[in-house]
């Protein structure tokens, strides 16, 4: 199916490019004849090209006001579940950031696949040539296909206890607070408790600023900039 899909947009694409010539030849042909019989509106061979291209390209690339194209994704080579993840959030950005550069699911699985390598590609070859009737139709029939491998169906429990055992200590308030912030990402907990866990997750010179501080601290923001601050004094 991607072969086939490929040469007939080769079919199509070299089918435009022929007609584009013939244009050409025709305007160089219509401009020398002009040329001939009136030196006093010739116009260089070189304008009547730039014109020409200008012109039949406009025709031919009607996505001239495509959306800036951002830089391919890394490639992912199945390795641990924190690699899964960032690829697969970066691959969704770059499809529908530049969606307008995707015209089809054919093509977004295309890509999708050519940013596969060593054991997830050979997964996804294997799986579709032992059986035909896997190929993809949606691209998100791929990207289930591939979270179901490599998917770690433990995440929240094991962020859950890693989570319960977090605490500052001696570490630097934004190194902390970056690895908290990290896992209840994972964690479907509202900021009240957030709020609460990290009054008791910090240690004892922020519990006690905090503690002689007369501010409300209605959101985690706000206790985050206010910690934050204090540990840079």
């Amino acid at each position: 199916m991607i072969i086939d899909t490929l040469e007939e947009t080769n079919k199509r694409y070299w089918k435009k490019m022929l007609n584009l010539k013939n244009k050409l030849k025709e305007v160089l042909h219509s401009a020398n004849q002009s040329r001939s019989r009136q030196s006093t509106e010739s116009l260089s061979r070189q304008s009547i090209e730039n014109h020409t291209w200008r012109e039949s390209f406009t025709l031919f690339n009607n996505d001239h006001h495509k959306s800036f194209k951002f830089s391919n994704s890394s490639v992912f080579i199945d390795e641990d579940e924190s690699t899964w993840d960032s690829w697969r959030v970066k691959m969704n950005n770059k499809l529908q950031t530049n969606v307008d550069h995707f015209d089809n699911e054919n093509i977004c699985i295309v890509y999708v696949i050519s940013r596969l390598e060593d054991d997830a590609a050979e997964h996804i070859f294997a799986w579709r040539w032992h059986d035909a009737s896997h190929s993809y139709i949606l691209i998100d029939e791929l990207f289930e296909h591939l979270k179901e491998i490599y998917d770690d169906q433990n995440k929240n429990r094991k962020c859950c206890r890693e989570y319960n055992a977090l605490r500052q200590a001696n570490k630097l308030f934004n190194i902390f607070y970056f690895n908290f912030m990290k896992l209840f990402s994972y964690l479907e907990y509202d900021d009240c408790t957030l709020m609460n866990d990290l009054q008791n997750k910090i240690n004892n010179r922020l519990q006690n600023a905090l503690s002689i501080c007369l501010k409300d601290f209605t959101t985690l923001h706000c206790l985050k900039s206010f910690l934050q601050s204090m540990n840079n004094r």
